[in-house]
C-alpha cells in the first residue's frame, strides 16, 4: 500500500506521483464539455424515437406520466428525476421520458468529455473521447428511448471525473462527491457499483488521507440517504398500474413473498433490492453463458469503436502502468469486475450493460491520445501535430459515419441503431392495440407479455377504459411455479372477470387454455378465454 501523501509535499509532486497531466480544467474546459453535451443532445433528438415503447421503455413512459415503482431494481433516484422533468411543459406526456433520455445522454458526453480532458491533459482528447464514447452506437440507441443507461452513464463519469480530478488535486471534497454519486446510484442503476473494486484499488494506490476516507464515507452515506428518500417518495405514488400490481402481486408466491408482505414498504424495498425476479439469470451457467457473452461483447465492441481507437487503448494502458499505475489499477480492475459481472449475466439485452465498460476503454484511449500529443508536441517536424490530431479524429469518428450520418439526415435511428422496430412498425402495432382495447370485453382481465403490458395500460387508459386489469401473463422468474398453481392464481385473479390472454411464447395451448381469437398485435395472438 502506498503511503498517504503528506500534505505538505507539493502540489506538482502528487500530480507526478499518480502520472496525471498537471493543465487544470479551465472555463474554455467548461464551454467546450457544454458544446459537446449539446451536440450530442440535439442528434439524439433529432433521432429520438416519437412512439409509446415497448419492454421497459413503455414501462418507463407511463410512470412519467402517473408515478408508482418501476421494475426491479427499482430505480427510485431515476424515477424522481423523470417525474421532475416530465412535470416540464415540453412535447406529449408519454414522450418526456424518452427525452429525458436524451437530456441526460447531452449531460453524460459532457462528463466524457471532462473525463477525457484530465485523462489526456488534452482539450482534443476530451472531445474525442466525447465523440468515441457518445457516438457509439450502444449508447446511441439508449439515448433516444425511455431507459435508465443514460442517466446511470451520468452517475458513471461523474464519479470518475470526481476520482480522476481527486487523484491530480487530492481535495477532499471531490470523493465526498464521487461517494454521494455512487450511494445515490443504488438508485439508478446497480451497475453503477462495479465500479467500487477499481476505484478503491486506485485510491489506496495513491495513498488516502484521513479527511480522504472521511469524506468518501459521508459522500456514500448521504448518497443511501438520498437513495431511501426518493424510495419513499415513490412509494407514496401509489398507482393501480405501477409493477407491483401489475407483476409482482399477482405471482407474489412465485416470487417467495405474500400479497400481505408486499404490502408493506420495507418489504417492497427489500423486494426490490434482491432482484429477485433476475437472480436465476445470474452465474447461473458460467460455462455456456460467458463465451455467449464475450462473443456479442466483442461484436458490439467491434461495431461501437474503431480498431484505431482499441490500439490507443492498449497504448493508453501501457503508458498507465509505466507512469499511472493508481489510474491503471482503476481501469484494469473495473474491467475485470464489470465483465465477470456482465459476462455471467443471461438476458437477452445484456448489451446494454457494456455501456460502463465503454468508457473504461475510452479513458484508456484517451490516456494513449495524450501520450500521442505530447510525443507530437516535442517532434520538430511540422508534420507530428497534424498527423496526431488527424489521429484522434479517425479514432473518434471513424466508426460507421456514414450510417450515422444518414441516420441524422432521416431522422430516425434504423441504419445504425437496430434494438427496436422501426418508427412505422411502432405506429402500427399502436393502432393495432387501440382497436384491440376498443373490443376488448367490459371489465376483462387481460393477461399480456412485457412488451405489450405498458403500452396497453397507457392505451387503455387514454381511452377511458378503466374497468380494464392489465397483469403481466408469465413474468420472468416464475417459470419454476408448477402449472396447478399457476393455473389456480389466474382463477383467483380472474373471479368472475373476463379473461383474455396473449400468446407468444409459450402458447395459449401450452398455458392448457382455449379460446376465441380477438386480435393480433405485434406478432401475438389475443384471446377471449372460454
Amino acid at each position: 500500500m502506498a503511503p498517504a501523501a503528506p500534505r505538505f509535499l507539493p502540489r506538482h509532486r502528487i500530480v507526478e506521483s499518480v502520472g496525471l497531466p498537471q493543465r487544470p480544467v479551465d472555463r474554455i474546459d467548461a464551454v467546450l464539455a457544454a458544446v459537446c453535451g449539446l451536440v450530442a443532445l440535439a442528434v439524439y433528438s433529432r433521432t429520438v424515437i416519437p412512439e409509446i415503447l415497448p419492454y421497459d421503455g413503455g414501462e418507463f413512459q407511463v410512470l412519467g406520466v402517473s408515478g408508482g415503482h418501476a421494475h426491479v431494481t427499482g430505480y427510485s433516484i431515476y424515477l424522481v428525476m423523470l417525474r421532475l422533468f416530465a412535470a416540464l411543459p415540453i412535447g406529449e406526456p408519454i414522450l418526456r421520458a424518452t427525452v429525458f433520455s436524451a437530456v441526460m445522454g447531452g449531460v453524460a458526453v459532457s462528463l466524457v468529455y471532462l473525463c477525457g480532458r484530465v485523462a489526456s491533459g488534452w482539450r482534443v482528447g476530451g472531445v474525442a473521447l466525447a465523440a468515441a464514447w457518445g457516438g457509439a452506437a450502444t449508447v446511441w440507441s439508449q439515448s433516444i428511448q425511455a431507459e435508465v443507461y443514460t442517466t446511470a452513464s451520468v452517475f458513471t463519469a461523474g464519479v470518475l471525473w470526481f476520482v480522476l480530478t481527486w487523484l491530480r488535486d487530492r481535495a477532499w471534497w471531490r470523493l465526498m462527491a464521487a461517494g454521494i454519486l455512487g450511494g445515490a446510484s443504488l438508485g439508478v442503476h446497480g451497475s453503477v457499483g462495479l465500479f467500487a473494486p477499481g476505484i478503491g484499488c486506485a485510491l489506496v494506490m495513491a495513498g488516502l488521507d484521513r479527511r480522504s476516507v472521511a469524506g468518501a464515507v459521508a459522500g456514500v452515506v448521504i448518497g443511501i440517504g438520498l437513495f431511501l428518500t426518493a424510495f419513499w417518495v415513490v412509494d407514496r405514488q401509489v398507482d393501480r398500474n405501477d409493477v407491483f400490481t401489475s407483476v409482482y402481486l399477482p405471482w407474489a408466491e412465485a416470487f417467495d413473498s405474500t400479497p400481505e408482505q408486499l404490502a408493506k414498504p420495507a418489504a417492497r424495498l427489500a423486494f426490490l433490492l434482491d432482484a429477485k425476479q433476475w437472480q436465476k439469470s445470474m452465474f447461473a451457467d458460467p460455462v455456456r453463458t460467458m463465451p455467449m457473452n464475450a462473443y456479442w461483447y466483442l461484436r458490439v465492441f467491434r461495431r461501437d469503436f474503431t480498431w484505431l481507437w482499441m490500439g490507443l487503448a492498449g497504448f493508453g494502458l501501457g503508458v498507465m502502468v509505466r507512469r499511472a499505475r493508481p489510474l491503471a489499477a482503476l481501469i484494469v480492475v473495473g474491467l475485470v469486475v464489470h465483465h465477470l459481472y456482465t459476462f455471467n449475466y443471461a438476458i437477452p439485452d445484456v448489451y446494454v450493460f457494456f455501456i460502463p465498460a465503454f468508457l473504461y476503454v475510452g479513458v484508456a484511449g484517451a490516456v494513449g491520445l495524450g501520450a500521442l500529443l505530447n510525443a507530437a508536441r516535442l517532434e520538430p517536424a511540422r508534420w507530428a501535430m497534424p498527423v496526431a490530431v488527424a489521429v484522434a479524429v479517425a479514432a473518434a469518428f471513424g466508426a460507421q459515419p456514414v450510417a450515422k450520418l444518414r441516420d441524422v439526415e432521416r431522422g430516425e435511428s434504423g441504419e445504425l441503431v437496430r434494438d427496436q422496430p422501426s418508427n412505422l412498425e411502432l405506429t402500427r402495432q399502436r393502432e393495432a392495440m387501440e382497436k384491440l382495447i376498443a373490443i376488448l370485453p367490459p371489465d376483462a382481465l387481460v393477461a399480456t407479455d412485457w412488451e405489450l403490458l405498458y403500452r396497453l395500460i397507457y392505451l387503455a387508459r387514454r381511452a377511458g377504459r378503466t374497468d380494464l386489469k392489465f397483469i403481466e401473463g408469465r413474468p420472468w422468474g416464475i417459470e419454476h411455479m408448477p402449472m396447478a398453481d399457476y393455473h389456480a392464481r389466474i382463477a383467483q385473479l380472474e373471479a368472475q372477470r373476463p379473461l383474455v390472454f396473449s400468446s407468444a411464447s409459450p402458447t395459449l395451448v401450452a398455458l392448457g387454455y382455449t379460446g376465441d381469437p380477438l386480435a393480433r398485435v405485434a406478432s401475438q395472438n389475443f384471446w377471449r378465454v372460454r
